[in-house]
């Protein structure tokens, strides 16, 4: 197998922050580990970059978790007690998340509507041992496409709306083209996305809904029968999400060490028969190298043969060269387009992916121009001129240059 980057010894002036970070995102410490995590805390650190640096990668829990089984002398106090604030907080959220999602799962289940929760506390619970170990936005919730009318009917009538409002025609075109709808509770501040599909249309990833609803598992989570992903579809979807994301988060990177810790004897066959069939080989290639050099996982000779391709350690550097910043940032549009694009090892699935992300409608195109729902279908006509407008006509002749890598967070609406 081949030898991990040496993070600790790192040219990076946070290099010392950056390894306690790395050494204590994990729910399971081995000697080797903790040793080094113990030197570590020796050093001069900057405590307030390393709380800023867990807090937004979302793995203050996970932080607080190992530093507090450390003897007291290596972690100040203050630094200690801002940790118990924040946790207890957290954990507050993500309970309070657990009982909506089971709420909502059982609002579905009553109507008849399958349902699958994933990511959010349902994985927490499944890999992590504990739903309030890790911090998530929303709730997640697989259905359908045939459901999908039954359900936000539901969610309507108990208090949810659409995050956008959309016309009839308008979102029968954007229900061909998405994956997934959100609604908002704001009275409790929660969020629910409906999926039907795991990734957009554009990206050209034509994962097999079928197989993956008939290899779904059940699980129990707080007294309740859930529907959960296999392991090894759940494998292939974090790859894609963080992909998809750039993977500017390093709780992204623990999801998928923690179920390959969790679920040992993974189908590593069928994984990579569903990569290659998608064309997402390099993808799943990237998680799993991200996961092997920064946190230490050890792969099964197939993992490892994936994480091995050759332009895989080029978009796993890019990804690296943004992780550790020192203010917030989201990788720009025109950064995630071209990792994703170097990222598909067929040239059709690059050429299908192009063609779909100029045509594909997206909710700035419907705030651009409201067509009537009779012409509704012409959306992907009037993309592209939207797309030159944004891009072309309105943007200044003369811009200040950005990294292409870090720049200004840009919203995903392009």
């Amino acid at each position: 197998m081949r030898s991990k980057v040496d993070i600790y010894s790192a040219p990076h002036p946070r290099r010392h922050e950056i390894a306690v970070l790395l050494a204590c995102s994990r729910t399971q410490m081995d000697s080797a580990v903790a040793e080094r995590l113990r030197f570590l805390l020796m050093q001069k650190l900057d405590w307030d970059y390393l709380l800023w640096l867990a807090s937004w990668h979302r793995v203050t829990r996970l932080l607080m978790l190992q530093l507090k089984q450390l003897p007291a002398n290596l972690v100040p106090e203050t630094v200690l007690e801002q940790l118990r604030r924040q946790s207890a907080t957290l954990a507050h959220q993500s309970l309070f998340q657990l009982s909506e999602l089971l709420r909502v799962l059982r609002l579905l289940a009553d109507h008849g509507i399958a349902a699958a929760p994933f990511k959010g506390p349902a994985m927490a619970a499944a890999l992590y041992g504990d739903p309030a170990l890790r911090e998530s936005e929303d709730l997640d919730i697989l259905i359908e496409a045939s459901d999908f009318h039954a359900a936000k009917a539901l969610l309507l009538a108990h208090g949810f709306r659409p995050w956008e409002t959309l016309s009839s025609g308008q979102e029968a075109t954007y229900l061909r083209y998405e994956c997934g709808y959100t609604f908002v509770q704001e009275q409790n501040n929660i969020s629910v996305d409906l999926h039907w599909d795991f990734m957009r249309k554009y990206f050209a990833l034509p994962l097999d809904l079928d197989l993956i609803w008939q290899r779904m598992q059940t699980a129990t989570l707080a007294g309740q029968t859930i529907n959960q992903l296999s392991p090894e579809d759940l494998l292939l979807i974090l790859c894609l999400h963080g992909g998809k994301h750039l993977w500017f988060g390093l709780n992204w990177i623990c999801d998928v060490a923690e179920l390959l810790r969790t679920a040992p004897q993974l189908d590593w066959q069928y994984v990579t028969a569903q990569a290659q069939r998608c064309g997402c080989q390099r993808l799943l290639g990237v998680g799993l190298h991200l996961v092997h050099q920064l946190l230490g996982a050890e792969l099964p000779a197939a993992a490892a043969n994936l994480s091995a391709e050759p332009n895989v350690s080029g978009l796993a550097a890019r990804v690296h060269a943004g992780l550790f910043p020192e203010a917030e940032w989201e990788p720009s549009a025109a950064a995630k387009f071209s990792f994703l694009l170097n990222a598909r090892e067929r040239w059709r699935d690059r050429v299908s992916f192009c063609w779909r992300r100029v045509i594909t409608p997206t909710f700035s195109d419907f705030k651009f121009i409201l067509l009537p729902s009779r012409l509704s279908f012409l959306y992907p006509v009037f993309r592209p001129v939207r797309f030159m407008w944004n891009d072309v006509v309105a943007v200044p002749m003369f811009t200040a240059k950005r990294n292409p890598i870090i720049s200004s967070p840009r919203t995903d609406s392009l």
